[in-house]
């Protein structure tokens, strides 16, 4: 997976979720210089966005694709289920994320 520089960040953002909040992270952070690495349960999102910011941008297949030496793993979802799913889940943030990475989850 490419787009792995993170500039001050000292490594690439996982997104998972990219709903209003999520893609506005992800614009932003990738208008800065960051390398963003996007997921969401529907891919044309994550494929459009990722289309739209430019080479700053990489789509993951699962949230742990994405979160896989990131500095940092954040979901974007709400409701209870789909938190447990993409940060606690087989293939999510939580599994995927190295050591290192710091994990947020910001919607509720």
């Amino acid at each position: 997976m490419s787009a792995n520089a993170g500039g001050a960040l000292g490594g690439p953002v996982a997104l998972a979720g990219l709903g209003a909040m999520g893609g506005a992270m992800a614009k932003v952070l990738a208008a800065s210089g960051a390398s963003v690495r996007l997921w969401n349960r529907t891919a044309a999102t994550a494929e459009a966005l990722a289309a739209a910011i430019g080479p700053n941008a990489v789509v993951a297949a699962t949230p742990a694709q994405a979160a896989v030496d990131a500095a940092f793993a954040i979901a974007n979802v709400s409701g209870e289920d789909a938190v447990r799913a993409v940060c606690l889940g087989a293939d999510g943030l939580i599994a995927g994320r190295g050591r290192d990475t710091t994990a947020s989850q910001l919607a509720r």
